[in-house]
């Protein structure tokens, strides 16, 4: 990296760390991800961002030692101080009624549950069409019409 001023941005954690196959992670399409669960492209695209700007990102890891990742990007010349942003408190919306939820993915299921919840649905989650199918069957009212034999 060229000489100069820099502005460092890292995120570690705790966890069971990178093994030096691991660490590629910046290669284009590397992933540790099963098959349709990711593109492996966040990292490197992180990457590719920082070197054009004349940064880099820099893994940190080694097995049970946990990861840190840290983007370096060059300080501008003319740095001016820019005041917070002013955080305005939304009002709650709240919606209701009763949402069959389907996804193979369980942390999908569950953030998109949630959110649900808290905007005021009665969410009722399965796992697989197959589920989905056979939930609404039990729970569907007899004014409901179901597209589904």
């Amino acid at each position: 990296m060229p000489a100069g001023r820099f502005v460092r941005l890292c995120v570690s954690d705790t966890g069971v760390g990178m093994d030096a196959q691991t660490r590629r992670a910046i290669e284009p399409f590397f992933s540790t991800k099963g098959i349709g669960k990711g593109t492996g492209l966040g990292l490197s695209m992180a990457h590719g961002l920082a070197a054009q700007l004349g940064g880099a990102l820099i893994i940190h890891s080694a097995p049970g030692e946990g990861t840190s990742i840290c983007i370096l990007l060059p300080q501008g010349a003319h740095v001016r101080p820019v005041p917070p942003p002013r955080l305005a408190v939304a009002a709650k919306v709240t919606a209701g009624g009763r949402v069959l939820l389907v996804d193979d993915d369980e942390l999908v299921r569950t953030s998109t549950g949630q959110m649900l919840v808290d905007l005021g649905y009665q969410v009722t989650v399965a796992a697989s069409a197959e589920q989905a199918i056979q939930l609404f069957r039990r729970v569907a009212r007899p004014t409901w019409s179901s597209p589904i034999n």
